[in-house]
């Protein structure tokens, strides 16, 4: 099955006064139809940015973007002119930007910034791009929706917010969702009805999306396939319950033990990793994680790991000389 999106050794660079920071290196992916993807890691790995990226959102200068293709739907991506990204961006592939609290004007009604991409990319009148984002409201559960869409920002609580800036992006039935940390600065509560109402849009709309998050809790209920990016690049992907239940990349194994768990003791002391992720103008030879590991060995050193294990729909996939390694003692 030919995958809705396609990316192929994405690279993005920014010029700094301390030198070029390598955000994303040589990072392929696919999205299938109707499916979640799960992108984790910690600060700074190059999760959003690979996603701004192929939006056309990263500046330039200072930042630069390269790549084989990002193929969506018989076009690359990379390659289009900003007329025509701009064509894709907001109809086709919509994102939920992180923060609700700043995403939306608070000079202007949620109606006027409701309407605008579906006055912007088609030709309709004032009332029905009204009637149309009251749909939406109902959609993701804004009560009295006709009455509040004309409220300010200021006036709806943080998950309502965040529930108005997915209506923003649902407003076009987009084939793709990115939602960059959509729970962040939400309290538990509030992300779990966040987390359920992506859930629902893609039983209902059957959309698919690409969820960005630091949290393993997010991606643990809602995903199909999780990508673990460290460094700018996959060091592990695959099915969420094949992830969780076998992790194989000990990056995985850290974030997975640094979790809080109901059936530890309350008083048990979080696993940490220990080090810090490194300095991207300056990333270390080998494999990038190797600092940090205490499972390293000399190859890390030097040798960048590629990735090992079936390709297939089902399997998993890790970028880790441990596993060639364990491979070849088993046999």
């Amino acid at each position: 099955m030919t995958p809705l999106l396609d990316v192929q050794n994405l690279s993005v660079t920014f010029d700094t006064d301390d030198g070029v920071v390598q955000a994303v290196s040589d990072l392929s992916f696919h999205l299938d139809e109707g499916e979640i993807l799960g992108i984790v890691g910690e600060s700074g790995s190059g999760k959003s940015v690979s996603c701004l990226a192929m939006m056309g959102l990263v500046p330039s200068p200072p930042g630069r973007v390269q790549g084989r293709c990002a193929r969506f739907e018989g076009e690359d991506l990379l390659t289009l002119s900003a007329r025509a990204i701009r064509k894709v961006r907001g109809d086709r592939i919509s994102m939920i930007f992180q923060d609700p609290m700043t995403s939306l004007n608070p000079y202007l009604r949620v109606s006027s910034q409701l309407t605008e991409a579906m006055r912007t990319h088609r030709q309709v009148s004032r009332k029905d791009a009204l009637d149309r984002a009251v749909e939406l409201l109902d959609l993701v559960h804004i009560p009295d929706a006709s009455r509040r869409i004309h409220d300010y920002p200021h006036q709806f609580s943080g998950g309502m917010r965040q529930r108005v800036m997915i209506a923003m992006a649902l407003m076009l039935e987009p084939k793709i969702l990115i939602a960059d940390e959509p729970t962040t600065a939400l309290d538990v509560t509030i992300q779990a009805q966040i987390l359920d109402l992506l859930g629902e849009i893609r039983q209902r709309l059957g959309t698919s999306m690409i969820l960005i998050t630091h949290d393993l809790g997010v991606v643990a209920g809602v995903c199909d396939r999780v990508g673990v990016m460290y460094a700018g690049r996959f060091c592990e992907m695959g099915p969420t319950d094949l992830l969780f239940s076998d992790p194989s990349h000990p990056y995985t194994r850290g974030l997975l033990r640094s979790v809080p768990r109901i059936d530890r003791p309350s008083h048990a002391t979080l696993s940490t990793i220990q080090g810090n992720p490194p300095n991207m103008t300056d990333p270390p030879a080998g494999c990038a994680f190797h600092p940090r590991c205490e499972e390293q060995f000399d190859r890390c050193l030097v040798e960048r790991p590629e990735w090992m294990g079936d390709s297939g729909e089902g399997q998993k996939r890790v970028a880790c000389w441990l596993e060639e390694s364990e491979a070849e003692g088993s046999e």
